[in-house]
């Protein structure tokens, strides 16, 4: 999860200081990273999240909060140099957040290609738009492991299952509710 909030922001996202970031799902296990990474490379951040998990997500260090179930971000949200958008399969989500991203900037997905109808609204922006899977890469996995281990990013483990329960760690992923990560100890 971090290594793919490090990627997304730095390698796909070319993320500068001052830039806007919107972190879809920022609470998650991957937008939990994303906050935090934006935030410490001099980013000014906007997570989406819960209402119940809003106090959580303003911890990571984020300017702003938006409750997805009551509010509408693309109502909200005055342009975005970098959307991490890491919350639906369909393609309806990142046509909304192309709407916010800012002309030159960049979308990356976590989950969905992007359709047509997003590509022809990011053409029209000069915005890109990238559909990623994490890379596994030494370098960035060194540069992460060192903000870890200074504390300057911070791993939240909301869940702990033995070996034996991982049935049960399954259906808490499934529940698409977990806030941050769940570990499995073996």
């Amino acid at each position: 999860a971090g290594l793919t909030a490090w990627q997304a922001l730095v390698t796909y996202g070319r993320i500068k200081q001052g830039d806007k970031v919107l972190v879809h799902s920022a609470s998650g296990g991957v937008g939990h990273f994303a906050v935090q990474l934006a935030k410490h490379l001099g980013a000014h951040v906007t997570g989406t999240s819960s209402a119940s998990n809003r106090d959580f997500v303003l911890s990571l260090g984020a300017n702003a909060h938006i409750d997805y179930q009551n509010q509408q971000f693309e109502q909200l949200v005055d342009g975005a140099d970098i959307v991490i958008d890491g919350v639906s399969h369909t393609g309806e989500h990142l046509l909304r957040s192309a709407e916010v991203v800012n002309p030159g900037g960049r979308i990356i997905s976590l989950l969905s290609p992007f359709d047509d109808a997003a590509n022809e609204k990011l053409q029209k922006k000069s915005a890109e738009g990238y559909a990623m899977l994490v890379n596994s890469n030494g370098d960035d996995l060194r540069k992460l492991a060192a903000l870890l281990e200074s504390k300057q990013v911070v791993s939240h483990v909301s869940h702990e299952f033995s070996f034996d329960e991982l049935p049960e760690a399954h259906l808490q992923i499934e529940t698409g509710k977990t806030v941050g990560k769940i570990a499995v100890k073996l």
